[in-house]
């Protein structure tokens, strides 16, 4: 038997705050790992997760200026 657990999601807004923290981060050379850790996260890959969603853009495409992410409005 299947046990269903509530899906726990950080509010938008939060997030998108954490994106903007991270952009300035990742503008100073930060790197991604250290990024994610200076912002509460365990590790990256949830905030590599959460910061595409949100951007369009990985974190490290981001700092390396591959392109200009746009925030996304709409939550899952």
């Amino acid at each position: 038997m299947r046990i269903l657990r509530p899906k726990l999601e950080i509010p938008l807004a939060s997030s998108a705050l954490r994106v903007v923290k991270a952009m300035a981060l990742l503008e100073r050379g930060q790197t991604v790992e250290t990024s994610a850790l200076d912002l509460g996260y365990g590790g990256a890959s949830a905030f590599i997760r959460m910061f595409k969603r949100l951007t369009g853009a990985t974190p490290d495409e981001f700092r390396k200026g591959a392109l200009i992410p746009v925030m996304v409005m709409n939550s899952r």
